[in-house]
């Protein structure tokens, strides 16, 4: 196992084992199955329980190991304002990598030893899941020129993108951030723009009242509920009653997402995390 924190003062990398490196991890703690808890409902006269709530609380995780000080190349003072900062802690075992956006909680390395320094070190993410490697992206709606050579004709060649298939590979319901642009020089068209999402157990569709300008681009951010324009700021107010950005999630699996609008000079596509449950397995 190999993990990596990174933030804008630096990066201290932490190997399971081996040799040359200068952190050695000895043991992980809270990067398992998240944990639940619940509340019940339990009645006088009645046998068992029904469950009420049942919510996930932040991720601690919790590091120990060693550090070699012959091998180490930075001092313990810059060490703590890496460590000072928020930043991505990246967990790598085997062929499987998953990020989580952490916050240092505690760090408390021993007196030296000999060669050696113990540490104990201790993270907090608001997030109960991990990210995989990087974020998934689709392109929802484009229009793409079917010839390379310059000559005009009456007539236009070209295939416009209207929906696509969109795969959710992890285990709990994404979130994606949209994104509309129009590029610059092309025509400004009255529009109304409808985008839908379709899947098992889901349905849903955001309709946005807004005419995007010449060179404008819109930002539908699902996960902190905003919807905010390059040139205009918070166009949330343009939303369609019944337009509820808390509803538009991806499930794990297969789901098909769609545009409908007059302008096809826009570009549509949409991004997210996926969300895994643990951090602690080989695939």
């Amino acid at each position: 196992m190999v993990i990596t924190f990174t933030n804008k003062h630096g990066t201290i990398r932490l190997n399971g084992g081996g040799t040359g490196n200068a952190w050695r991890m000895t043991d992980i703690s809270g990067i398992g199955f998240p944990k639940k808890t619940f509340t019940y409902h339990q009645y006088a006269n009645v046998y068992g329980q029904t469950i009420n709530t049942v919510s996930i609380p932040n991720r601690i995780i919790t590091i120990s190991g060693d550090i070699v000080e012959q091998a180490r190349n930075i001092s313990l003072a810059r060490i703590m304002r890496i460590l000072n900062e928020d930043g991505e802690l990246r967990i790598q075992t085997g062929n499987k990598i998953r990020r989580a956006f952490v916050r240092t909680l505690s760090f408390e390395p021993d007196q030296r030893k000999d060669a050696f320094r113990k540490f104990v070190w201790q993270v907090e993410s608001d997030n109960p899941f991990f990210f995989g490697p990087q974020k998934a992206k689709f392109d929802i709606y484009q229009r793409t020129a079917l010839l390379t050579s310059q000559f005009t004709l009456p007539a236009v060649f070209s295939e416009r993108i209207m929906s696509s298939a969109v795969i959710n590979s992890g285990d709990v319901n994404a979130e994606p951030i949209i994104t509309i642009t129009k590029p610059a020089g092309s025509e400004v068209v009255s529009q109304n723009l409808e985008i839908q999402l379709e899947a098992e157990g889901v349905s849903a569709e955001i309709a946005l009242n807004h005419t995007i300008a010449d060179g404008e681009s819109v930002t539908m951010d699902i996960p902190n509920r905003k919807v905010t324009s390059s040139l205009s700021g918070n166009i949330i107010g343009c939303l369609s009653v019944g337009s509820v950005l808390s509803s538009f999630v991806i499930p794990p699996g297969f789901a098909m997402v769609t545009v409908k609008t007059e302008d096809s000079s826009l570009s549509v596509s949409c991004s997210f995390e996926n969300q895994y449950l643990e951090a602690s397995h080989d695939e």
